[in-house]
């Protein structure tokens, strides 16, 4: 059916009809390695609109590897610097980036290596390399316009205030991940969304199948919100964040055949769902509303999104996203409508180019991120548009003036879609644990106060997880500004699996109250909940009640025992006769622990009416806390090292199998188990009680114990040693070498074409397990290279097995020396 009292999270740049109400809207390891540089032909520009790259002097002190000569290309690659690198007799193209982009390297026709004669230091035991394909911008023509995908200050913000996402494509595109697309319809047959679009995907409610395509002249929201996701990188028009993902749509405002709350019962068939709408009145939407107020079942209404995170996926959960709204300017907060600030689905907010939060884009402390959009003249976003007259650009196929949270959130789709190819295991919750531990901080310096539109402080809460302390938060941003490249990282590391089969929600507190509100009173009242629960916090939420007053007059803020202090709700004139129940959400304490005294306040400081606190229920989601840790490291560690509560060590103490995942730093990690580490340039003078590691995308060096430990390099050309313990050391990108030292290791190698080499190899002790691909013993090729020296060739990789001391030969390998996926 058609629905009344919703509106689109579309920002106030749109032109459209007065019909539609428009929503208040990582060369190689040896140091002694010679680097040689010749003249390299430039990269032909893929756009006359391709921002020049600027030039940098062959006697730059600051590019001391570089030798005489040195020539930047234009950017195929925005920034790259193409040199020679001579290793081991061979040359070696490399491509470097600027100083905080990702590092890649291109290795084409390099001639035959010679043995080194440090074979614990050379990687070029290989007698031929691997191409590394370089992934190029793409070539489609409006691709430079599309700033939320590469910021270069093109549109006049700032450089960098993206989604960080080009890297990540050289991986990940949103290949066999569906996207559903709640909205007003989808122009499916547009020329750059109908490769990726899935007619077999329309939801089917009471047996009819319900085609998206529009059906009303005002219908146009929808089919730029899926140009944002996927709209196809085939050389021509926009690109979206996903451009392989599958996509659906839903009319949910114009077929009028449509049975509204049923269609949400329909999310579960996707992997994710994007809402870029939501609810005209502040307090219309409630989880206890049993009376269908407004014309809508709620209870139906939220049973289809409690139901997609509980048969989603298989059972690991469907992750909807909804924008959290435009309504900044008339003082809305994103809690006041339960549809956002439930926890089965995550609120995306809107930063406009400059970082800054858009000037329109609603806060609350429901957010868990924020997203490029619009936000300041000429920075619109460019997106797929309805074509002929009904489009946003009459007469044309792209829009260049899409905004709000609608052009945000599935932005942020996009990012979830690439994570879930990167981790198709990852449940609903870890989506959002990852999303909230790889946002970065953006707008104002912490605790500075607010600024340009911001109405909050950048807090740090009281979590001792990220970065060696607490986890950044803002009402303005929830916890900042999404990092494709850093989400996508934590996403293949990670080995954790929240779903709802392992989550908790208990309501740990509850009372009936007459507390009386003084009006037009900043004092107000204040009350306390107790609770001994030892419990990992995702989402704290509080219910309150009250009779007299209005809802939308109440300040009320919760403070945790750690003394982070979340405001659920403002003062905002937003009007609603008091609710008998309602919920309020915050983000702002995931990662706290939940036993102490919790607080409560409350004051109205509207005159002209008064109220009375009847009942207020405090309630925690997540999970029971275990002595299983993980410590998660980013590319923000050196910026915020030693301030406030993050520590400049980490000493786990309470046992358990802890984690230190630094897959989100892009720099070089040397990280030693029972010694120091340095991490993003950091120094950390003593890790202890740590037994798993996982590096990023630098040349890392990570050494072990004398626990079992498993050890992961991810990208770029690490060296991994065990301990004494009975170790797992895992392959990655690059050329790898992997020493398990003592103990009974296991070597795990996947199939990514880069020669890895295995050292201190015992047979009999250690074991061999290869990760991926269908390979079985009669496809592994022996060849001795030396006596101690086995090449074992295997798919269309191999890898360097060594143990001069033992004098191995591939006669000493028999089926119990390996493991197979």
């Amino acid at each position: 059916m058609a629905m009344d009292g919703v509106t689109f999270s579309t920002s106030d740049f749109l032109d459209t009809d007065e019909d539609i109400e428009i929503g208040t809207s990582s060369v190689l390891e040896d140091s002694d390695d010679t680097v040689e540089t010749t003249e390299a032909a430039p990269v032909e520009k893929t756009s006359d609109d391709s921002a020049p790259v600027a030039a940098l002097p062959a006697d730059d002190e600051d590019t001391d590897e570089l030798a005489d000569t040195l020539t930047l290309s234009a950017p195929a690659i925005m920034g790259a610097v193409v040199a020679r690198t001579v290793i081991s007799g061979g040359e070696v193209p490399v491509v470097r980036a600027e100083i905080g982009t990702s590092l890649r390297m291109l290795v084409q026709g390099l001639l035959p290596a010679e043995e080194s004669s440090t074979p614990d230091k050379a990687v070029a035991d290989a007698d031929s390399w691997a191409d590394y394909a370089l992934a190029l911008i793409p070539s489609d023509d409006l691709f430079p316009n599309q700033w939320h995908l590469q910021n270069t200050g093109q549109s006049g913000g700032d450089a960098g205030v993206d989604l960080n996402v080009t890297s990540v494509w050289d991986d990940y595109t949103g290949a066999g991940v569906t996207v559903g697309i709640w909205d007003d319809g989808v122009q499916y047959t547009h020329h750059d969304l109908d490769d990726n679009y899935d007619t077999n995907l329309h939801i089917v409610v009471g047996g009819v199948t319900h085609d998206p395509l529009p059906q009303s002249f005002q219908s146009a929201h929808g089919t730029a919100v899926a140009g944002v996701i996927a709209a196809e990188n085939n050389g021509e028009g926009t690109v979206g964040v996903a451009y392989d993902a599958t996509i659906a749509g839903v009319d949910m405002f114009f077929d009028n055949s449509l049975d509204f709350e049923a269609s949400f019962y329909e999310l579960d068939n996707f992997d994710v769902t994007n809402h870029s709408w939501g609810w005209v009145t502040p307090f219309a939407d409630s989880i206890y509303d049993t009376n269908s107020t407004g014309g809508v079942d709620w209870q139906e209404f939220f049973g289809g999104f409690f139901e997609s995170v509980e048969t989603g996926r298989g059972g690991l959960g469907t992750i909807n996203l909804v924008a959290n709204g435009n309504d900044r300017t008339i003082g809305r907060d994103g809690n006041d409508s339960n549809f956002n600030s439930i926890p089965q689905t995550i609120a995306v907010g809107a930063t406009s180019h400059d970082g800054y939060v858009s000037y329109y884009s609603t806060p609350g402390a429901n957010l868990l991120i924020s997203s490029p959009s619009n936000g300041a003249e000429g920075a619109g976003i460019w997106t797929t548009d309805r074509t002929g007259f009904w489009g946003y650009d009459r007469g044309g196929d792209y829009t260049s003036t899409f905004g709000g949270t609608s052009s945000a959130t599935p932005a942020a789709a996009g990012v979830v879609a690439l994570m879930l190819e990167a981790n198709p295991e990852l449940g609903w919750r870890d989506v959002q644990d990852i999303l909230a531990l790889s946002a970065r901080h953006t707008g104002s310096a912490m605790g500075s106060g607010p600024e340009a539109d911001e109405l909050y402080t950048w807090e740090f809460n009281g979590a001792t997880n990220w970065n060696g302390g607490g986890m950044h938060f803002s009402n303005d941003y929830g916890f900042g500004l999404i990092d494709a490249l850093a989400a996508v990282r934590l996403a293949e590391t990670w080995v954790d699996q929240k779903t709802s089969s392992n989550w908790e929600d208990p309501v740990v507190a509850s009372g009936n109250f007459n507390l009386v509100i003084p009006d037009n009173n900043a004092t107000g009242i204040s009350f306390t909940f107790d609770t001994t629960d030892d419990f990992d916090i995702e989402h704290v939420g509080l219910t309150l009640g009250f009779s007299g007053g209005y809802t939308g007059d109440y300040n009320i803020t919760l403070i945790s025992p750690d003394g982070t202090e979340s405001v659920l709700a403002i003062t905002g004139n937003q009007g609603s006769a008091a609710t008998t129940n309602w919920f309020f959400m915050s983000n702002a304490f995931r990662g706290e622990t939940s036993a102490g005294t919790w607080t409560v306040e409350i004051s109205d400081e509207t005159a002209g009416d008064t109220g009375t606190l009847t009942y207020g229920e405090l309630q925690f989601f997540g999970e029971t806390a275990d002595a299983d840790d993980l410590y998660v490291y980013t590319n923000e560690f050196s910026d915020f090292a030693g301030v406030g509560n993050h520590l400049l060590t980490l000493n786990d103490t309470n046992g358990g199998i802890d984690t230190l995942n630094a897959a989100a730093v892009t720099a070089a990690s040397i990280i030693t188990l029972g010694g120091t580490a340095t991490i993003d340039g950091q120094l950390i003078s003593s890790v202890t009680g740590i037994e798993n590691v996982f590096g990023g995308d630098g040349d890392d060096t990570l050494t072990g114990d004398d626990a079992a430990n498993i050890l992961a390099g991810g990208r770029g050309n690490d060296l991994l040693s065990g301990g004494r313990g009975d170790d797992i050391l895992r392959d990655g990108e690059g050329q790898d070498i992997l020493k398990g030292q003592a103990g009974n290791d296991i070597y795990e190698l996947c199939i990514d074409d880069s020669k890895d080499n295995i050292r201190s190899y015992v047979d009999g002790a250690d074991r061999i397990r290869f990760v991926e691909g269908d390979l079985e013993f009669s496809d592994l090729i022996f060849t001795d290279i030396q006596l101690g020296k086995v090449r074992i060739d295997y798919a269309d990789d191999f890898v360097i097995v060594v143990n001069s001391n033992l004098g191995l030969t591939s006669a000493d390998f028999d089926i119990s020396d390996f493991l197979f996926a």
